[in-house]
């Protein structure tokens, strides 16, 4: 017999033997034993039985969890606190943040911004296609679509959402974006888009929330502002209206929205998603910490408010925004439009002592009127510097009186007002500017009122000295609302009163293209010349702080146009969890 045959033979005699034992194996052999060790062993040996049970379960565990991945699974419930009032569940119509955030819930545009602010297809196929005189822009649709009553998406409802935005009856505040183009069906799930002119921002306009041409076909223009459709709302988005929650006046305190199941991206894992409107950031943090809530955000920049340490568990986000805080100086001002003040203004502004001591490093230092995260320009830090400052001065005749200290010329004090608002890093950010520009031996004083007694008395009719604001942008890098000549009257927002030629040819020069890399050239000119020019000094990018229950998972956010798109990829958050083999 070979050595391999007798070796299995007697492994297979030993198996026998080891069946036959546990056949015959009976649970009075336990108790017989169990009865003749003492009451110490018999306390150790069942410690020692538990001890080995409990490894058991956790190494059982343990390699489960080694062989499986968590992935997200479907049930919960999300409620964020809202400021304001919602009015309109319409996206043309929509303009306070409370509608926006509701018809990025309930609706779907062509195309949306991912977490990364890169513009990708939502209700597109793909990347439209532009013309040869790149006027045109034709648009894929994907196919197969519903919307929350269940028809079918077409190309009917992107033309008809169009059509009514540019129907003077409507009213829509959307229209001045939308004159100049004209919205065409080619078939069910093809479009085309054509400008008047070539415009490097218009591919953002299509980013606009589409409505059901079904459910209003019925309603005339001149209704839609006061249709019922307005709160009932039938979208493609990601969840659908289900409650209002209303007081006997009429304030809406709540709005529960629960997920599509057909949503063409599948159906989000959050079932519910409960927004909470609130009036002030007060009461939005209190809401938080006592647990009425699950998530808030704030721009630390806008208020005194802020969220501080940690309800239960909490993660707190902290993402750029397409928002700067900046000097702005009246050029018509008969001190201010001297621009070698201004120069040693510039020079004497220290941004990062700002940013990172007095504002706490709720914001981060610029030193241009750019930041598009998409677009590089050279913007490289400005070193404060006071003695190039007091030299600037000294050299254009601004001499110290040693009697006061200040600075005169021709008998003129170098003396003005910096206004702001009473957000609290607006008026610190004022002071802090103020005690820096002192040291120069000037004049500096400080006022600070409402936002709304701001704009209506001083930035309107352009009667401030200095102002320091915040001003919001958009995801396109287009400066000409800020500073084409053409906007330097109210209701432009060029408060400066910034009127230079060449900055008009580069601004118009830029928005006339869709070629990046030729627009990023006309922008760095352009930032030059600002430089050059300093009818403003940028201090600082806002950030958005969102703070959510960490139960809350895979909220990916790096940058945002707008707080609102922060709910782009919400089909993806989820609460709860399972798991799943490797």
């Amino acid at each position: 017999m070979s050595p391999l045959v007798e070796k299995t033979a007697d492994e297979l005699a030993r198996f026998r033997i080891g069946v036959s034992l546990i056949r015959n194996f009976r649970l009075s052999y336990l108790r017989k034993v169990f009865s003749l060790i003492s009451q110490g062993e018999k306390i150790a040996l069942i410690a020692l039985l538990l001890i080995v049970f409990v490894s058991g379960v956790i190494s059982l565990r343990h390699g489960y969890n080694a062989l499986t991945v968590p992935v997200a699974a479907s049930g919960g419930t999300y409620t964020e606190g809202i400021l304001g009032q919602p009015r309109y569940i319409n996206p043309i119509y929509a303009t306070s943040d409370a509608d926006r955030i509701l018809a990025q819930l309930i609706f779907s545009s062509l195309y949306h911004y991912d977490q990364n602010g890169e513009l990708v297809p939502d209700l597109a196929e793909g990347q439209p296609t532009v013309s040869e005189d790149q006027k045109e822009y034709t648009v894929k649709l994907k196919q197969n679509i519903k919307w929350h009553n269940g028809d079918m998406f077409t190309a009917d409802d992107v033309v008809f959402t169009i059509a009514s935005i540019q129907n003077t009856e409507t009213k829509s505040p959307l229209q001045n974006q939308w004159l100049n183009t004209l919205a065409k069906k080619v078939d069910d799930y093809t479009l085309t888009f054509t400008n008047t002119e070539i415009s490097g921002p218009f591919i953002h306009n299509l980013t606009l929330p589409i409505l059901h041409q079904g459910a209003w076909a019925g309603v005339a223009p001149v209704d839609f502002p006061t249709s019922d459709n307005n709160l009932k709302p039938i979208g493609t988005g990601p969840y659908t209206l289900t409650e209002i929650a209303q007081q006997t006046n009429k304030k809406i305190l709540s709005i529960s929205l629960s997920s599509f199941k057909d949503y063409y991206a599948g159906q989000p894992h959050i079932d519910t998603v409960t927004l909470r409107f609130l009036d002030s950031y007060e009461q939005l943090v209190t809401s938080f910490h006592s647990d009425e809530i699950d998530g808030a955000g704030i721009v630390p920049l806008e208020t005194n408010a802020t969220i501080s340490g940690k309800k239960n568990s909490a993660t707190a986000y902290i993402i750029p925004l397409a928002q700067y805080q900046a000097v702005f100086f009246n050029l018509n001002h008969p001190i201010l439009s001297d621009k070698t003040v201004r120069k040693a203004l510039l020079a004497a502004t220290d941004r990062d002592k700002l940013n990172q001591e007095i504002l706490e490093g709720r914001a981060r230092s610029i030193y241009g009127p750019f930041i598009n995260e998409h677009l590089t320009l050279n913007t490289d830090s400005q070193t404060a510097d006071i003695t190039a400052a007091e030299k600037l001065l000294d050299d254009a005749g601004w001499k110290r009186d040693p009697s006061t200290g200040f600075r005169t010329k021709n008998d003129v004090i170098l003396q003005f007002v910096i206004s702001t608002n009473d957000a609290s890093s607006n008026v610190k950010a004022a002071q802090f500017l103020a005690e820096s520009w002192k040291a120069l031996g000037v004049n500096v004083n400080v006022g600070s009122m409402q936002s709304k007694d701001l704009t209506s008395s001083l930035i309107r009719p352009r009667t401030f000295d200095v102002l320091v604001f915040a001003q919001q942008l958009g995801a396109d890098p287009d400066p000409f609302l800020f500073w084409h000549s053409s906007q330097a009257k109210d209701p432009g927002l060029n408060i400066t009163g910034f009127n230079n030629t060449e900055a008009d040819r580069l601004i118009s020069q830029a928005r006339t293209s869709i070629d990046d890399k030729t627009r990023a050239a006309r922008y760095t000119e352009f930032t030059n010349l600002l430089r050059e020019e300093v009818p403003a000094i940028f201090l600082n990018q806002s950030v958005y702080l969102y703070t959510v229950d960490s139960a809350v998972k895979n909220i990916n956010l790096n940058v945002l146009y707008d707080p609102i798109f922060r709910f782009n990829n919400i089909h993806t958050w989820y609460i709860n969890e399972s798991r799943d083999w490797k």
